[in-house]
């Protein structure tokens, strides 16, 4: 797995099924794993030096914001709201922007590919839209930064490492703490694939869904359960677990 934060892997009491044999193609020499570990240790440091100036600016203009809302004192509440509403919009902007505007696709590559070091560093800058959890801007911010989300969509606090590669279809709830990733490492293997939610799809609070997922419409995931990757959830069908299975005999009505 990948070192981005994820609470319901900490409760996995199992393997996750890897490669049967470790792919040939991707083996390198003795002096060429020499040569990418070393160059990947530079990019590593690149990244943590581009995380720390990013961070300072934030830091630095949320001080900027709280500082005029001192300097109009005069104005009381009104020039407290003032600075609430120009953090706000600051860090809304800033959770865009950290996007790239790049679309994802699906890959299949070697950890010391340098693909897989862009994507890490595009991790460690990519900003979760926290503040408008449970709110119909938080939906609006996922489709900014490029989740396919639709229509009446309620997120209480989701977690989304490649947006590019999920879609949410209309009417869905997703609860707090639920995890959408698509991509994991096996063997040193980066694989990353698309997850397609249905339309009316419930997903339980810290609710993992791994990579290669789709859930047919009007299905749900149960509380702290972990869809495996590749599966595929039948329409209106109730799936809970870890590993996530179908509860025998339990199936939504359909609308």
């Amino acid at each position: 797995m990948t070192g981005w934060p994820v609470r319901s892997l900490r409760q996995m009491c199992f393997e996750i099924p890897r490669s049967v044999q470790r792919e040939s193609k991707f083996e390198l020499s003795s002096a060429e794993f020499r040569r990418r570990l070393a160059a990947k240790n530079r990019h590593n440091l690149a990244a943590m030096g581009i995380f720390l100036l990013v961070q300072w600016i934030r830091v630095y203009f949320t001080m900027v914001i709280a500082l005029a809302a001192v300097d109009l004192g005069g104005f009381g509440t009104a020039g407290i709201f003032a600075a609430l509403l120009a953090d706000s919009a600051f860090n809304f902007a800033y959770t865009v922007f950290s996007s790239g505007f790049r679309a994802m696709r699906p890959q299949y590559c070697s950890i010391y590919d340098p693909y897989l070091w862009w994507h890490e560093r595009y991790w460690k800058l990519l900003a979760r839209p926290k503040i408008f959890n449970g709110t119909p801007l938080k939906s609006i911010t996922w489709r900014l930064i490029g989740v396919r989300m639709g229509k009446r969509v309620f997120d209480d606090g989701c977690g989304i490492s490649e947006p590019t590669l999920v879609s949410v279809g209309d009417d869905c709830t997703i609860n707090s703490g639920a995890v959408l990733q698509p991509h994991s490492m096996e063997d040193g293997i980066f694989k990353s694939d698309h997850i397609r939610i249905g339309a009316r799809c419930t997903l339980g609070s810290s609710a993992f869904v791994h990579y290669g997922v789709t859930m047919g419409e009007g299905s749900s995931l149960g509380t702290d359960s972990f869809l495996m990757k590749g599966e595929e959830v039948p329409a209106h069908a109730r799936w809970a677990g870890n590993p996530a299975r179908e509860l025998a005999g339990l199936t939504l009505p359909p609308g």
